[in-house]
């Protein structure tokens, strides 16, 4: 089975879809990341294929912290983070193993 995968975000949303690429690739199958550019070098020390995706966000929540929402302003905004991502998936076709 060949997997794309893939994770836009902090190390929280990018980190437990490493660990289900590496558990992937070791059942056998090919697995290809596209997460935030800031994680392709770690992914890649790990062993995986891996496509830059997205804008880094980390250094952007860290520059103003004041910025970062809170639990409900985030669960407000869930549908429309599902549209953006839902409108970006096909570009990610491309990058498809």
């Amino acid at each position: 089975m060949r997997a794309l995968l893939s994770a836009v975000g902090t190390r929280g949303d990018v980190q437990p879809a490493l660990a289900l690429a590496l558990e992937l690739r070791k059942l056998g199958h090919a697995v290809r990341m596209c997460i935030s550019p800031n994680f392709v070098d770690w992914a890649r020390s790990l062993g995986l294929e891996a496509v830059a995706m997205g804008v880094e966000i980390s250094s952007r929540i860290s520059s103003r912290p004041s910025v970062t929402p809170s639990m409900a302003a985030t669960s407000s905004s869930a549908p429309t983070r599902t549209s953006m991502q839902r409108r970006r998936l096909p570009s990610t076709q491309a990058l498809a193993v």
